[in-house]
């Protein structure tokens, strides 16, 4: 059974990793790499899930101000910008439309960082969407006619194909 490694984000063979600690997650080829370049990996990987989060907390905040003050550049420009998002909009709804109205500055910095990927040419101003293609059928899917029938009616049939 492959395990997870949480410096370089690989699945790698149970023999890649160490038989002490399981608590570390890290596979020997990254265990290998300097102290200082392992911290500086697993910060930007902080930094990043930090705006994944519902709501950034004081203590969030409180740690990304530790963080601004890392050894790396990099790493504290990222959590220099990211404290300044969750200064601005700490609430993950609407968080792209409110910088987008609010704040375009910071929004092009995060833009830029690449902590935040949208299509310029969009309506929505900087939120993210899922577009496949398939309006037509994800219409009918909401409204109960697509391939599982009719979910009002009672009379809900699998044809044997995903609608996805």
């Amino acid at each position: 059974m492959a395990h997870y490694c949480r410096v370089c984000g690989g699945y790698r063979a149970n023999e890649a990793f160490s038989g002490r600690g399981r608590r570390a997650y890290t596979c020997k080829r990254c265990k290998a790499l300097p102290e200082a370049e392992r911290e500086r990996v697993l910060e930007v990987i902080e930094i990043e899930r930090f705006l994944s989060q519902s709501n950034i907390s004081n203590l969030n905040i409180a740690r990304l101000r530790v963080l601004a003050a890392s050894p790396h550049a990099a790493n504290t420009r990222l959590a220099d910008l990211v404290l300044r998002v969750a200064l601005v909009k700490p609430h993950k709804r609407r968080r792209l439309r409110f910088l987008a109205l609010r704040a375009p500055g910071l929004l092009q910095e995060l833009r830029a960082a690449g902590l935040v990927v949208f299509d310029a040419d969009s309506d929505d101003a900087g939120v993210d969407s899922f577009d496949d293609g398939n309006e037509d059928r994800d219409a009918d899917n909401v409204y109960g006619n697509g391939a599982y029938g009719d979910v009002e009616s009672g009379d809900v049939v699998w044809d044997g194909e995903i609608p996805f």
